[in-house]
């Protein structure tokens, strides 16, 4: 993503998302979701969800081949599959144009829905500041607690190993 689009982004924007949406685009939404006891939250991802479609010509004949990451439907058994966490974090972008030029990033790397979410964030709002190296380590310690639980057999030693060969790819991308 282009340093120009990311500073775009950051003028005049306050952190964290947009505000609620009106009282009477909730109706709308609760009508397209066709769930009377959907939360706010809900309704709200439903409505940018709604807005990337459109903006993105989703579903569409002549949806742009580039976005099928984000909507990819099969006409043989008339079923579609739409990466919905993504779509409502794009829909949060208010200027079409931005939108299509980070969708065509996100289509282009094809993340993690987690992933593509923080890198949207990051375009909408700024980057945000360095990381500490105790965050870092701790996170390092999570990941490989969580390892440990899948795979529990797994000797200490191995675990070394991995994180060495971890190192040596960090100290390559410097």
């Amino acid at each position: 993503m282009s340093a120009g689009l990311s500073e775009k982004f950051s003028e005049n924007r306050r952190r964290g998302r947009p505000k609620v949406i009106s009282g009477a685009m909730v109706g709308i939404v609760n009508f397209a979701a066709s769930d009377p006891d959907a939360t706010p939250r809900t309704l709200q991802n439903k409505f940018y969800q709604l807005q990337a479609i459109h903006a993105l010509s989703l579903g569409k004949e002549d949806m742009p081949e580039a976005f099928r990451f984000l909507w990819d439907a099969n006409e043989a058994t008339q079923t579609f599959r739409g990466r919905w966490t993504i779509l409502a974090e794009l829909g949060r972008i208010a200027d079409e144009n931005d939108m299509r030029a980070v969708a065509h990033k996100v289509c282009e790397m094809k993340p993690r829905a987690r992933d593509a979410v923080a890198m949207i964030r990051r375009a909408r709002i700024g980057e945000s500041k360095a990381g500490d190296t105790l965050q870092l380590a701790n996170e390092l310690i999570e990941t490989i607690n969580d390892y440990r639980v899948r795979h529990p057999a797994t000797a200490p030693h191995d675990l070394l190993i991995a994180l060495e060969a971890a190192r040596q790819a960090v100290e390559g991308t410097q």
